[in-house]
C-alpha cells in the first residue's frame, strides 16, 4: 500500500483530466483538535499540472470555501500535488444512467430536473457569492460532466470537482472529441471566446437534457460543428415530446447567444421548481432510493464504467514504491438480471430513448 503524504492509498476509483481520484485514509488535520484518522477522497493532479496551476486551484479552494451549498464535498485539507475531500459514497450519473440501461429503465424525470435545479443553485451560489472584496467571485465550473456529478443514496447530489477548472489541460476538448465524447459545453468555451456564467447555465442544461434522453445531446461524426454551432434543435424537439411543459426552459437555457439566455442561475432555478410541486429534493430522493434498491444494491461499491480504450496517463509519484491496488482484469459479460420492481408512483415506463447499444 502506498502512502501520500500522512494518506495510505487504498485503491483508484476514478480519473479525468483534472487528474486521479483515490479512496485512502490518514490523519486529516483538524482546527483546535488532534489529527483524527478517517477515511478521505484524495485527488492528486495529473502531470500536466505544473507549479503555477497548482497555485491557481489552491486559490480557487479558498474562495470555493465561502460558497454555502450543499452539493460540495468538504475540503479537508490542500496538499502540494493533491486536495484531501470528505468522502462521497454513491454512483456518478453516468454509472446511473448506464445502469438504468442496462435494466430496460430510465431516471425518474422529475428526479432529472430535481438534480438540474440543485446544480443550478450550486452554480449561482459560486458565481454570486461576494468574495474577501465584497464583490461577487464569479466562480466557473467549465468542464461539467456526468463524472462531475454523484447521487448519493440519500438522495443528495454531489459535485466532486467544483473549482478545479485551472488544472485542465490544454486542448482537453480536443481529446474528448477524438475519443468520441462531445464535450458538455456552450459553443463560446469551445471556441474560446469570452466565458461567464451562462456557459456554465448552458452546459447544466446540456446534462439535464442527457439524463432525461438517455443519451448526449451532442453525438457522432459532426458532433464539434453542433457544438460550435449550438445545433440543439433535435434535442428540443424531443424534450418538447418527453416533457412539453420543461421545454421552453431548456430552449431558452440553450440558446446559443449568451445574451438570449437565463442571465443568472437563480432565475433558471426558479422556473424549474415551478414544475416540481412536491417537496424540494423529495423526488430525487425517491429515485435515489429505488435505484439503491433495485438497480445499485451497494452505495459502497458503486457501478463501474466500462472499460475505455484510453491511452494511460502517468500516475502521480507516491512515497512508497509498491503500487496502489488496481482494478482487476476486465469483469465477465453481466448476466441479465430480471426486471426491476415498478417504480413508485410510476404506471408505466416511458419508451427509451435511443441511446448506445445495451448488453
Amino acid at each position: 500500500m502506498r502512502k501520500f503524504a500522512q494518506y495510505q492509498v487504498v485503491e483508484r476509483i476514478g480519473q479525468d483530466h483534472l487528474g486521479f481520484r483515490w479512496k485512502a485514509r490518514g490523519a486529516v488535520p483538524r482546527a483546535h483538535a488532534a489529527p483524527e484518522v478517517c477515511d478521505v477522497e484524495l485527488r492528486t493532479y495529473a502531470a500536466h499540472v505544473d507549479e503555477s496551476r497548482a497555485i491557481g486551484v489552491r486559490a480557487d479552494l479558498e474562495r470555493r470555501a465561502r460558497v454555502r451549498s450543499p452539493c460540495l464535498p468538504e475540503v479537508w485539507e490542500v496538499l502540494d500535488g493533491g486536495v484531501v475531500f470528505a468522502p462521497v459514497e454513491g454512483a456518478t450519473f453516468g454509472q446511473v444512467l448506464a445502469a438504468c440501461q442496462l435494466r430496460r429503465e430510465n431516471i425518474f424525470t422529475d428526479a432529472a430536473l430535481e438534480a438540474w435545479a440543485e446544480l443550478v443553485d450550486l452554480l449561482h451560489a459560486g458565481f454570486a457569492t461576494p468574495g474577501a472584496s465584497g464583490e461577487p467571485m464569479c466562480l466557473l465550473h467549465r468542464a461539467l460532466s456526468l463524472d462531475s456529478l454523484v447521487l448519493v443514496p440519500d438522495g443528495t447530489l454531489r459535485v466532486v470537482d467544483y473549482a478545479m477548472w485551472r488544472s485542465l489541460p490544454n486542448g482537453w476538448m480536443d481529446e474528448e472529441f477524438r475519443r468520441g465524447r462531445p464535450p458538455r459545453v456552450a459553443p463560446e468555451v469551445l471556441l474560446g471566446r469570452e466565458v461567464e456564467h451562462r456557459a456554465d447555465l448552458f452546459a447544466s442544461a446540456l446534462i439535464a437534457a442527457e439524463l432525461i434522453l438517455g443519451r448526449p445531446v451532442y453525438s457522432g461524426d459532426d458532433a464539434r460543428r453542433a457544438v460550435e454551432e449550438g445545433d440543439v434543435a433535435s434535442a428540443l424537439r424531443e424534450l418538447e415530446r418527453v416533457v412539453p411543459a420543461v421545454a421552453p426552459v431548456f430552449a431558452r437555457a440553450l440558446r446559443r447567444d449568451p445574451r438570449a439566455r437565463y442571465a443568472a442561475g437563480s432565475e433558471l432555478a426558479s422556473d424549474l421548481r415551478r414544475h416540481l410541486p412536491r417537496a424540494r429534493g423529495a423526488r430525487l430522493a425517491e429515485f435515489a432510493g429505488w435505484f439503491y434498491e433495485n438497480l445499485q444494491p451497494s452505495a459502497a461499491a458503486p457501478v463501474r464504467p466500462a472499460p475505455r480504450n484510453e491511452p494511460k496517463e502517468p500516475e502521480p509519484p507516491m512515497s512508497s514504491q509498491r503500487p496502489p491496488p488496481r482494478p482487476g482484469a476486465d469483469p465477465p459479460s453481466p448476466v441479465r438480471p430480471a426486471a426491476a420492481p415498478p417504480r413508485p408512483g410510476v404506471a408505466e415506463p416511458r419508451p427509451v430513448a435511443a441511446g448506445p447499444p445495451r448488453p
